[in-house]
């Protein structure tokens, strides 16, 4: 055996030894990584609607700028995750309680063959939110969201209030959506920074 492999082992047993490495743990980490905010434009103050995405059973274009202005609830899921799904699902609660008037919630899904995938999964039980399928390139820009689910709070003049990563339980949205409802014509330097939120189910 190298030396260095011969050392690498040795280290690595110490570490099993002392209780301070878990594979699982080192798993999750890398699972759980959040971007460098100042490296990500959607968390920086304003989120671009100008894109066109698409509907998963008409395959027509939608504009999603027909949301800007609005208070939004945007996700970032993919349907093959149950963490998207059950974060469909929750939206949908949150929907019976506040209603289309006071808040948009959106889906958009990020997947290798979300086309195909979606009818499939809309089949199973119908969902009551909008979906719409991004693609790699839109993906990018719009902070190249690499955690599912992701979930944005938008106010009605395209700021982001809030950002949180992992599935988000409904007591969990419920005060961050309160807070995005009281904000009307407040600066970005009177909304308490962005806060990012970490929770694993996969």
């Amino acid at each position: 055996m190298r030396l260095h492999q011969l050392t690498g082992s040795i280290a690595l047993a110490v570490l099993i030894i002392s209780g301070s490495y878990s594979p699982a743990a080192n798993r999750c980490r890398a699972e759980t990584d959040i971007p460098d905010p100042t490296r990500n434009p959607v968390e920086l103050s304003l989120f671009n609607f100008h894109f066109t995405v698409t509907d998963p059973l008409t395959r027509k274009p939608v504009p999603l700028e027909k949301y800007e202005g609005s208070n939004c609830y945007l996700m970032f899921v993919n349907p093959d995750l149950a963490s998207s799904r059950a974060q469909i699902r929750t939206s949908e609660r949150i929907r019976e309680v506040y209603g289309v008037d006071l808040l948009n919630i959106v889906s958009i899904v990020f997947c290798r063959r979300p086309v195909k995938r979606l009818p499939l999964f809309l089949s199973t039980r119908p969902v009551s939110i909008p979906i719409f399928i991004a693609d790699k390139w839109q993906q990018l820009a719009m902070g190249n969201i690499q955690i599912f689910p992701t979930n944005l709070l938008i106010d009605s003049r395209n700021r982001v209030i809030r950002r949180m990563e992992g599935y988000q339980s409904f007591d969990n949205l419920v005060p961050a959506i309160e807070t995005l409802l009281e904000i009307k014509e407040k600066t970005i330097a009177e909304i308490q920074p962005v806060q990012v939120q970490v929770r694993t189910t996969e």
